[in-house]
């Protein structure tokens, strides 16, 4: 090659750079080697369920993916390391030798594991490949990742994660003769054959994958060197990677496009340095691209230094990317919790606040709490800072060998002693309430055992719960002080402190974000793809897609059913009803439910929910239950009380079992002895009373969760406050697990309807848990506003005015409460104002079952506004996309010659979202592929104006793509 076509050839690189392997922004997403063959039974994973794990990303802001391949096996069929797969019998038991030292628990995982990989093999795919070319598809940047010195097993002699190359070669380990820590077994990287064994590798994978980037990720494990040898080990390391930048160039001109080199290092510039990684020198003389700062495992660190990377790395097209972790811990010997949607905004908006450009997730292959919501939001500051967040003080977990480290916590304080943290939050919202969360070894005994200063000014303590709130303006968005004293007589241990930052929205914030937010969280993309009967795809069919049902349950207690008069009457009922709902309430009071003993309203209820059931409107029974008033046959035993509520809760749940499967099991049980209860119910009060209010409610749900363990449970309470929330944190069984599914909460506007920055708060105050929130009775009146007034002033009439509020109030209400993520369900309080509770104008249909303004509006926004219909034309692929709110759809295939197709979609969060279907009597139109409707690569007009469409100008991808959006464009 003569040296002008090299530089042509360089110049080509170069000029497509700007449109391909672009340096990424937003999320950087690693995929664990092993994780993806745990998705099917052993030897039951398919090229498709990889392909679903790459699915599950698309349309959030992950522009990476970053693949990995390796620890010291290879999950590809490798020719420079040996497979994983190699050695394992799948017609063995797990005696076999391949399992080695594993222990036998641990044996039935690995299995699944290597047999889904050897039946990737035997299939003839490569499941790096499949991912890479999924990627593709969904306008994802594919990475190979490749982990430098991986020694997972390190203790157990003979692993399924251990290669020849590390059980033959004890001479290639830091220590082969001594084992402190798993580190000892890290290979030395100052040995010659090392380098050469990963340079294999890395020779490999750039000749077999197509990639937009190769990730070297040396903080899996992050000692490379034995003690004392970092410095001479960093220069060797330097000229390696010189070798490694050459074997990528060599790739890129064979490729024709750049390839992004980076490297993945401890998170603070000396620790890098001082374990032996010089990623600065590498920056410098131009061997990397992208840099990734991030801690090695065992608690995400809040306070990376990005802006003295930046520092180091100025001139230089480096770009830095912070990582986080899954886990969360304030010091080495703290019980780790993962990571919450709270702590991990935390750690986003300090890494982006410091110049980090986008943000990459390690280990959240395992974490129940990352969301596609979440992945939507850890890149942008503007959302991020309408959430609510918590900054715990974490530490480094990788230290520099040789160098003893100290730790914030645990920190005792004598009697008087102050000490002083340094906690770094990055940008704060502009109106916010702060608190500081102690976290002691010990529980308070008193409010005021300690004192909490932040730059010097007082916090007030809330409880005894060590919260602490802070004046928002003390807050400074750099390093804030926090001073503790202990003002007790006694030594008091701190194990960590958190600073837990509310936005303090504004009601016009909330409603003009509203929409943003109801596009993140109840869409998704879903995909139709049209073949012919010998499964070729068939470009240019018509494809209609009408959503059927809402996944999200917008419900209304059907207490009416049957109640009206007449037949005609009733027919009204229910058309407008099973109109609008597709979650109904039946009632199950006991007073009510089974008046005499042993006589009960089984048969009618029954009768309700299969009406529900067949016009797809899902049901659930409310409450199994409640003390607000006693059953007239009620005995005086309160152990026999107790014995016959239990047996209630098991005879409903498992009678119903399989038509009604969600249910309120305890309502209103945070003020369970007020007045009313102890008058109208004071043999279930005291029965309730004897066994203890957290027990009773444990024991309730015990036996719901036995008789029906698929059921969804609910606690629920008309009190939103504090002192709900703390009933809920004591509903834990003995083992530590939650006893409910999801929270609900009762919503009852009879004397004054919620402002949008209430309802926020109850949903802020909430969500934290983890769980669904269901808005379980929900009342607006359209009328005067109060309480009982029918009985005081004799009636209680809806009026105009109060219609025209109602429907303003439901449309706000129901469009705060759809827009949060967190809440699944929103249930009316009756349909109608006739019989409607304290005979108050609280329904949604008047009095001769006319619909109020406010039915009108939230049926145009539920079956309208929040509802999907789309005529599209599959592309050349045979395929069309959309986005839709989650629901089932109905898909009409409507080819111009030959016989319509109908199928049906459900989308849903999380899911692949994708159906094939076959038009087995298929006929192109005269001999050709195509059909009579034309079919045009590019919909769009020469002359289409964007701003007229979308009233905004269009990106630079919508702009390279005639307007076309990732869902809706052509695939080429």
């Amino acid at each position: 090659m003569t040296r002008s076509f090299r530089f042509s050839g360089w110049l080509l690189i170069f000029a497509v750079s700007s449109l391909y392997a672009l340096p990424p922004e937003g999320i950087i997403y690693n995929e664990d080697d092993t994780n993806r063959f745990l998705l099917a039974p052993a030897g039951k994973l398919t090229p498709a369920d990889l392909e679903g794990l790459v699915d599950a990303l698309a349309g959030t802001h992950v522009r990476v993916l970053s693949i990995c391949c390796c620890a010291q096996r290879t999950n590809f069929n490798s020719s420079a390391w040996e497979p994983y797969w190699e050695g394992f019998d799948p017609n063995a038991d797990n005696s076999q030798p391949f399992f080695g030292d594993l222990p036998e628990n641990e044996r039935e995982t690995s299995r699944q594991w290597v047999s889904n990989m050897l039946a990737i093999f035997q299939a003839g795919a490569d499941p790096n490949q499949c991912m890479i070319d999924r990627c593709r598809l969904q306008d994802i940047s594919p990475w190979i990742s490749i982990r430098m010195n991986d020694v997972h097993d390190a203790p157990l002699a003979r692993s399924p994660l251990h290669s020849r190359f590390w059980m033959e070669n004890h001479d290639l380990w830091r220590y082969p003769d001594r084992f402190t820590a798993w580190n000892d077994r890290c290979f030395d990287y100052g040995q010659e054959r090392v380098r050469d064994n990963m340079m294999k590798l890395i020779r490999e994978v750039l000749e077999r994958y197509d990639m937009d980037g190769l990730e070297l990720d040396w903080n899996r494990f992050p000692l490379h060197f034995r003690e004392g040898e970092e410095q001479k080990g960093a220069a060797l390391l330097t000229e390696w990677m010189k070798q490694v930048r050459a074997v990528v160039r060599e790739t890129e001109a064979r490729r024709g496009h750049r390839i992004t080199l980076a490297v993945r290092v401890p998170a603070r510039p000396d620790t890098a340095l001082g374990t032996g990684l010089d990623a600065i020198t590498w920056a410098r003389l131009g061997l990397i691209d992208h840099l990734i700062v991030a801690p090695f495992w065992a608690t995400t660190d809040f306070d990376i230094p990005v802006e003295k990377w930046k520092d180091e790395l100025k001139g230089t097209p480096v770009k830095i990317t912070a990582g986080l972790e899954a886990l969360v811990r304030c010091h080495p010997s703290m019980q780790a919790s993962t990571n919450s949607p709270a702590s991990l905004r935390a750690g986003a908006i300090a890494a982006l606040s410091r110049g980090s450009q986008g943000i990459y997730l390690f280990n959240y292959f395992t974490l129940p709490n990352m969301t596609e919501d979440l992945l939507q939001e850890l890149d942008d500051m503007p959302a991020l800072l309408k959430q609510k967040r918590v900054h715990p003080i974490t530490y480094p977990d990788i230290s520099i060998p040789g160098k003893t480290e100290t730790y914030p916590f645990p920190a005792t304080l004598e009697p008087g002693q102050d000490k002083t943290f340094s906690l770094f939050p990055g940008k704060l919202p502009s109106q916010k309430k702060a608190l500081v969360r102690v976290i002691p070894k010990e529980p308070f005994k008193k409010k005021e055992a300690l004192a909490v200063f932040i730059q010097e000014t007082a916090a007030t303590p809330l409880d005894i719960t060590g919260e602490f709130l802070a004046k928002p303006e003390s807050l400074s968005e750099q390093y804030n002080t926090i001073r503790i004293r202990n003002n007790l007589d006694s030594p008091f241990t701190i194990e960590g402190i958190e600073l837990e930052i509310h936005p303090q929205l504004s009601e016009k914030e909330i409603l003009d974000d509203a929409g943003r937010r109801i596009a993140l969280y109840r869409q998704g993309e879903g995909r139709i793809v049209v073949v012919d009967a010998e499964g070729r795809p068939i470009p240019g069919v018509r494809v209609r897609i009408e959503q059927q049902r809402h996944a999200f349950l917008f419900g209304c207690n059907f207490y009416l059913s049957g109640q009206v008069g007449s037949p005609t009457e009733e027919m009204s009922l229910r058309d407008r009803y099973s109109g609008l709902f597709n979650y109904a309430t039946l009632p199950f009071y006991w007073p009510s439910y089974e008046r005499e003993k042993g006589h009960t309203e089984e048969a009618k209820i029954r009768k309700t929910a299969q009406w529900c059931r067949e016009r797809g409107i899902t049901v659930k029974g409310h409450p199994l239950a409640w003390n607000y008033a006693d059953p007239t046959w009620l005995p005086d035993s309160t152990q026999e009380v107790y014995n016959l509520q239990m047996q209630r809760i098991t005879d409903i749940v498992t009678s119903f079992k399989g038509l009604i499967d969600i249910w309120d099991v305890v309502n209103e049980p945070t003020e369970f002895q007020r007045e009313g209860c102890m008058k109208d119910a004071p043999k279930m009060t005291a029965m309730w009373k004897s066994i203890g209010q957290i027990e009773f409610i444990r024991d309730a749900f015990a036996r719901a969760r036995a008789a029906n363990p698929d059921a969804t449970l609910l606690i629920n309470d008309y009190r939103v406050g504090a002192n709900y929330k703390r009933v809920i944190e004591k509903l834990n069984d003995a083992s530590g697990k939650r006893i409910y599914d999801t929270i609900g909460l009762q919503s009852h506007m009879h004397q004054k309807v919620w402002p949008a920055t209430g309802t926020w708060e109850v949903l802020e105050r909430f969500a934290p848990f983890g769980v669904p929130l269901h808005f379980t009775e929900t009342t607006i009146l359209s009328g005067k506003n109060g309480f009982e007034l029918a009985r005081k002033e004799g009636s209680w009439p809806s009026t105009p005015e109060g219609e025209q509020a109602q429907e303003k109030d439901v449309v706000r209400f129901y469009t705060t409460l759809f827009s949060h993520p967190s809440v699944e369900a929103i249930t009316w309080w009756d349909i109608a104002d006739c019989k409607s509770w304290m005979n108050a104008p609280a329904g949604l249909l008047d009095a001769h079952l006319k619909p109020k303004p406010a039915y009108n509006s939230l049926k145009k926004l539920i079956r309208e506004t929040w509802w999907t219909r789309r005529n599209l034309t599959t592309d050349r692929n045979g395929e069309v996309r959309f986005q839709g709110f989650y629901g089932d759809y109905a898909v009409q295939v409507l080819p111009a010659m030959g016989k319509p197709a109908s199928a049906e979609l459900v989308l849903r969060k999380k899911h692949l979202n994708q159906i094939t279907v076959k038009l087995d009597q298929y006929r192109p139109e005269s001999g050709s592929r195509k059909t009579r409707a034309s079919f045009n690569p590019n919909p769009w007009p020469k002359r289409w104006n964007f701003d007229t469409a979308h009233g905004r100008s269009p990106s630079w991808g919508e702009y390279r793509t005639g307007g076309r959006s990732r869902y809706e464009r052509d695939m080429k």
